[in-house]
């Protein structure tokens, strides 16, 4: 059997499998920072995906307490935040963590507060699903030029 076919079948006799629905996602991490750059409300959840207790960050400058974040594009979305008073949304890849995190920065008149979550298994799965993708375009354009040269010596042979 072709490649192709082994690939479509499932589908067409309706035995492929779809991958299991993604549980409920956890409540977003939430910090809130003073226009000093310190924490002023740190959640529990925010503790988790930070790797730190909560009571600790708060009135740290959070430069200090995550250096690895100066110079990432999650440093430019809260200045933006806090320059423009405008509402930032991002979604950027946290390489010192290996990490994927959507975060939705709001202006709050002494500061901002960001509200993030970790999206490192969705973005994943993005990235899966187009490699898969992209393998069944590369698979249907080799078919179809197979066709086309079967059908171009089928015409010649006549």
């Amino acid at each position: 059997m072709p490649v192709f076919m082994a690939l479509w079948l499932p589908l067409m006799r309706g035995t492929f499998t779809k991958p299991a629905e993604q549980p409920t996602s956890a409540p977003p991490g939430n910090v809130s920072l003073g226009t000093d750059w310190r924490f002023q409300y740190v959640n529990p959840q925010a503790g988790i995906l930070l790797g730190r207790d909560p009571a600790e960050l708060i009135g740290q400058p959070i430069w200090s307490a995550f250096p690895d974040g100066i110079g990432e594009p999650t440093q430019a979305a809260l200045e933006q935040a806090m320059r423009t008073q405008e509402v930032v949304r991002l979604e950027d890849y946290f390489a010192p963590w290996d990490r994927w995190f959507e975060n939705r920065i709001y202006p709050t008149g002494d500061g901002i507060s960001s509200f993030f979550s970790d999206i490192t298994e969705r973005k994943r799965a993005e990235q899966e699903l187009e490699r898969h993708r992209n393998h069944l375009e590369d698979l249907v354009a080799v078919r179809t030029q197979e066709l086309a040269l079967a059908r171009d010596a089928a015409e010649s042979a006549n």
